[in-house]
C-alpha cells in the first residue's frame, strides 16, 4: 500500500527535521541528497518509510505514542535473549485506576509509570499476508509477512490475549491484529513486544534501527 501525499510530507517534515534541513514538507534536492546520503539502500528506504508511518498500537490518537520501554538485546544487554522490543504507552490518570505490578500498569515507588488500556490492539505495521496465529506460554504470537522492495520481512506481535486474523489471511498496514495482553509467565504488565525479521521468522534485528525516532525514550 502507497503512502498517500499527506503522509509524505508527514515523512518528509519529519526527516528535515531530524536532519536539521529547512523544513517546508518538499522533496528538494538537498533534501534529496540528504536521504541518498543516508539511506542509500531502496530496501532499507521502503521499509523506513513504512515503519515510521506505522502506528503499532491502537490508541495513538488518544494517549499518544507508544513508547519502547524495553529495547533489543544489544540495547538491553541485562536480557540478552529479548529479541525485540517492548511498547507501552506514557500513563496518565485518564486511562482509568492503575495499580503497579497488577498486570494492568508498571512503574516504582507504587506510582503508575507506563499503561496499556484493556481493548487496546496490536495493528499490523506494514501491509501483508498473516503467517501464523499461535499460543505460546507468553500469550498468542502472530507473524506477518510483507514483501519490501522484493525482499521478505517479518513483523512479530507477543503477548497478545486474542486474534483477529488467521494465518494467510491480507492485511493492511494499522489493521489490528488482536488484544494487547501481559506476559502470564512474567506477568510483568500489558505490552506489546514487537520483534522484526529479515527473510524469515526468527532472523531477528533490532526494530527501533527502522521505527520513528518519537517512539524512543
Amino acid at each position: 500500500m502507497k503512502p498517500t501525499d499527506s503522509e509524505i510530507e508527514r515523512l518528509v517534515r519529519y526527516f528535515q527535521r531530524k536532519r536539521e534541513l529547512r523544513i517546508d514538507g518538499i522533496f528538494g534536492p538537498n533534501t534529496r541528497a540528504e536521504l541518498d546520503r543516508v539511506l542509500p539502500d531502496e530496501f532499507i528506504s521502503e521499509l523506513r518509510l513504512g515503519l515510521v508511518l506505522a502506528e503499532f498500537l491502537y490508541g495513538m490518537a488518544l494517549w499518544g505514542y507508544p513508547k519502547v520501554t524495553s529495547g533489543f538485546k544489544t540495547r538491553n544487554p541485562s536480557r540478552p535473549n529479548h529479541e525485540g522490543c517492548d511498547f507501552f504507552f506514557k500513563y496518565d490518570s485518564g486511562m482509568g485506576p492503575a495499580v503497579v505490578k497488577d498486570g494492568e500498569a508498571a512503574g516504582s515507588n507504587g506510582k503508575p509509570k507506563w499503561y496499556i488500556p484493556k481493548g487496546t490492539k496490536a495493528l499490523s505495521a506494514l501491509s501483508g499476508v498473516v503467517k501464523s496465529v499461535t499460543l505460546l506460554k507468553t500469550g498468542i504470537c502472530i507473524w506477518v509477512g510483507h514483501q519490501v522492495s522484493g525482499r521478505l520481512v517479518y513483523t512479530g506481535y507477543m503477548h497478545l490475549t486474542s486474534a483477529d486474523v488467521s494465518p494467510g489471511q491480507s492485511v493492511k498496514q494499522n489493521q489490528p491484529l488482536g488484544d494487547v495482553g501481559d506476559n502470564p509467565v512474567d506477568n510483568d504488565a500489558r505490552h506489546l513486544h514487537f520483534q522484526l525479521s529479515f527473510d524469515k521468522p526468527g532472523n531477528n534485528v533490532d526494530p527501533e534501527l527502522y521505527i520513528d525516532k518519537d517512539h524512543s525514550l
